[in-house]
């Protein structure tokens, strides 16, 4: 008698002691007949998982791309964006970072807060695409925290920050940064509008400003006003050099920006950064009178398109 399937061993010594037991052929035929379909139907149902299964297989139709994944390198270069608090008390800022060789080696916002390589930094980046960052200044209490999600197509970082500042104030939010393509990214065109805000120095007294820019960041017109009594302190006049120029166009940062008043004040910014649409302008500087502060300036009235 010749049995099939690959369980032939066990039945040829199940037969042999049910024969030898005295057991009638023809029962010891069925069972094994009846074995065999059971081994059969087992050995199909573990080869074809029930529908809704997943298959990780190579036949058609049934396979499933494994997850991507992530290194180190996907992170080279630089990442724009804006840093939104949770809190409305808080303002928005613009933000950017910088990675090379692994490093964060520039990040900066727009109220003033910037660690370069000189700073204490640390940075991790797993194989599932988790961002995990700290940075510490080394001269006062400037720390930035934060953790994001990169995307599939490694253009898109999602995550949330924290920041507590030499004032103990800490501010916590959210945001979502761009790849930026290098240089090219801001145009210098999207300064040219209304700007209005306000500077406050360090000791909390505030200042209104409003300029006007054309398309090439020269100033066109503008005036610093004190809030409480609206007196004017300075005037700007177009003609007289005053221009805000990108000195970075891969994020939208402009360095060392003078603009000299009618009456020959000075306001300098440090350093300045710009939203991708052109709506948002601030950073650090100082004025004449005022002396050190921060500036943060929206775009009142954008530029008419013909």
């Amino acid at each position: 008698m010749k049995f099939w399937g690959p369980q032939n061993a066990f039945l040829y010594e199940t037969v042999d002691f049910l024969l030898k037991m005295r057991i009638p052929f023809h029962l010891i035929s069925l069972s094994a007949r009846c074995f065999s379909i059971l081994a059969l139907s087992t050995f199909v149902a573990c080869s074809h998982p029930a529908p809704g299964g997943i298959s990780v297989s190579g036949g058609a139709g049934g396979a499933v791309e494994p997850p991507i994944t992530f290194e180190m390198a996907d992170l080279e270069g630089d990442w724009y964006g804006q840093l939104v608090p949770n809190s409305v008390v808080f303002d928005v800022r613009n933000f950017y970072f910088r990675v090379v060789g692994g490093e964060l080696i520039e990040t900066a916002d727009s109220l003033g807060n910037q660690w370069t390589s000189i700073d204490t930094s640390s940075l991790e980046f797993t194989v599932a695409g988790v961002l995990t960052a700290n940075l510490a200044s080394v001269l006062v209490t400037n720390n930035l925290a934060f953790t994001a999600q990169m995307d599939d197509s490694m253009t898109i970082l999602t995550g949330e920050f924290s920041h507590l500042d030499a004032a103990a104030t800490l501010v916590e939010g959210s945001f979502e940064l761009k790849r930026s393509i290098g240089s090219g990214q801001f145009q210098t065109a999207s300064l040219e509008g209304s700007w209005a805000g306000q500077g406050t120095n360090g000791q909390g007294k505030k200042r209104w400003i409003d300029m006007a820019l054309d398309a090439a960041g020269a100033v066109l017109s503008g005036q610093m006003i004190r809030p409480f009594d609206s007196l004017v302190q300075h005037t700007y006049s177009a003609g007289t050099g005053n221009v805000f120029t990108l000195s970075n166009d891969s994020v939208g940062r402009l360095d060392n920006v003078q603009i000299t008043a009618d009456d020959g004040a000075i306001l300098f910014f440090t350093y300045a950064l710009i939203d991708e649409e052109g709506t948002l302008l601030g950073g650090p500087g100082f004025d004449t009178l005022m002396g050190s502060g921060v500036a943060v300036l929206s775009k009142t009235v954008a530029p008419s398109v013909e």
